[in-house]
């Protein structure tokens, strides 16, 4: 639990802005991985390093009272975001495939981290380059 608010630290002090980029990818399967835990104290710490991690990637959340759809400002593609962080695309598919595999599953531990996991897909949107078949 210290552990996670340590992290958590780090992705929230300005002073550590530009260097903790790298660790994002890190960060983020640190925290979709704590939400699998039986232990309620780790995945609240989950919770708010994804909250957090979330906020550092896409900056904070505004939307106008009432709207549902997020600013352009507080998303990117999907082909950045999983250029940016290669290995989350795997992980985002391990899970989902791992949670919706059996019916018992949508209603254990597991399933917690789907409304991680479609927290950060909320925030994308597809690349107008998505279906051209070019070299790029």
């Amino acid at each position: 639990i210290h552990a996670y608010n340590t992290v958590r630290s780090f992705y929230r002090n300005q002073r550590f802005s530009n260097d903790v980029y790298p660790y994002i990818e890190r960060g983020l399967h640190l925290s979709i991985t704590g939400f699998s835990s039986s232990i309620w104290m780790i995945r609240n710490s989950a919770t708010l390093l994804l909250s957090t991690i979330v906020q550092r990637i896409f900056g904070p959340s505004k939307k106008k009272d009432g709207e549902d759809n997020l600013s352009k400002k507080n998303s990117m593609t999907s082909r950045e975001f999983f250029n940016k962080y290669p290995s989350l695309f795997h992980l985002f598919y391990q899970q989902l495939q791992q949670t919706t595999s059996t019916r018992s599953s949508i209603e254990s531990l597991s399933s917690s981290c789907l409304f991680a996991i479609l927290l950060i897909l909320r925030r994308l949107y597809p690349s107008p380059l998505d279906g051209i078949d070019c070299s790029l």
